[in-house]
């Protein structure tokens, strides 16, 4: 009877330590499960992880393409802005140097010809003074013979209109400055060279037989042609220079905005090796912990083996106690 409960509580024994076994080795799996289960979450955090980034970099490395594509092409833009202002600028200048030119060319020609017509209108003996359109000539006009009646105006180079006015240049009138074009009221009968007309009103005009059919309007003054050429001329320059300076600060803001762009696109790429070294450090950072967590894993299934080989030398020892005990009853017996 001792010998059947000794055995019976062996057995109860063995299977308490047994029990006590599985449930430790279902814990052990349950742990590496769940260590296993944190491990591969970290892993796809990390795919994740690299493959946001990936998909950042190349977003990125689009925009930077596309932002450099835009700006190469402002820069060619304003530098092709810059060279038709330019060169817009030098016709421009050149334009207004050869009309200036040509008005001083002009205003010189025309001195001249209102110098002969002054010649050609001043009153016989008079010296005239030409300085400055014949180098300083002074010309004296020979007297020339008129048949004008006394007190009858001469008109010379004239022409008659197609509505029968007269148009010429007046002189020996109190009522209009020697040589000033005229053109009086239609005339009664016909016009010719050496006569005297008559106007509807009674106005008598000698028509000067030496200069008939030659009428002229008497050209502008020009005193001021030369003084108006050179501010011309000096209005051009002014435009090409402001012309100039316009494009010279389109430049520099050219210069300045490809400066910027550069100095953008590095601290963009700054930016993003600083992102690459923080994604690095994390990652090296994941792999430390994951090398952790499987170190922690080792050393507690190294406890747990330990443990549990502690258990089953207790779990002999036990057992070979108990056979003992009963190989002692059975001799106790058998010696009875």
């Amino acid at each position: 009877a001792a010998d059947r409960k000794a055995q019976a509580e062996q057995k109860k024994q063995e299977a308490a330590e047994a029990a006590a076994d599985r449930k430790a080795q279902a814990e052990q799996k349950k742990q590496e499960a769940a260590e296993a289960k944190k491990l591969g979450d970290l892993k796809l955090q990390e795919g994740q992880r690299k493959r946001e980034q990936a998909a950042a970099e190349k977003a990125e490395a689009a925009e930077e393409k596309r932002r450099l594509t835009a700006e190469a092409a402002a820069a060619r833009k304003a530098n092709a802005e810059e060279a038709k202002a330019q060169k817009a600028a030098e016709a421009q200048a050149k334009k207004e140097q050869a009309a200036a030119e040509r008005e001083a060319k002009n205003s010189k020609a025309t001195r001249v010809a209102a110098a002969e017509r002054v010649v050609n209108e001043a009153k016989p003996g008079i010296t005239i003074n030409l300085f400055g359109v014949f180098g300083g000539d002074k010309r004296t006009v020979k007297p020339t013979s008129s048949a004008a009646p006394r007190g009858v105006p001469t008109i010379s180079r004239w022409k008659q209109n197609r509505d029968g006015s007269i148009a010429g240049n007046i002189s020996g009138s109190p009522n209009f400055e020697e040589g000033e074009f005229i053109t009086t009221s239609p005339i009664k009968g016909n016009a010719g060279d050496g006569i005297v007309v008559q106007t509807a009103s009674g106005s008598k005009y000698y028509l000067d037989v030496t200069t008939g059919g030659k009428a002229k309007k008497p050209p502008k003054s020009n005193a001021n042609a030369a003084a108006i050429a050179q501010t011309r001329r000096e209005e051009a320059a002014a435009k090409a220079n402001a012309a100039a300076e316009a494009a010279a600060e389109r430049k520099a803001q050219a210069q300045q905005q490809r400066q910027e762009a550069i100095e953008a696109a590095q601290q963009r790429k700054a930016e993003a090796e600083e992102k690459k070294r923080a994604a690095a450090a994390a990652k090296r950072a994941a792999v430390e912990e994951a090398a952790a967590v499987k170190q922690s894993k080792a050393e507690e299934a190294r406890k747990t083996g330990a443990k549990q080989a502690k258990a089953e030398e207790a779990r002999i020892a036990k057992a070979e106690a108990a056979e003992a005990k009963r190989a002692a009853a059975e001799e106790a017996a058998a010696a009875k």
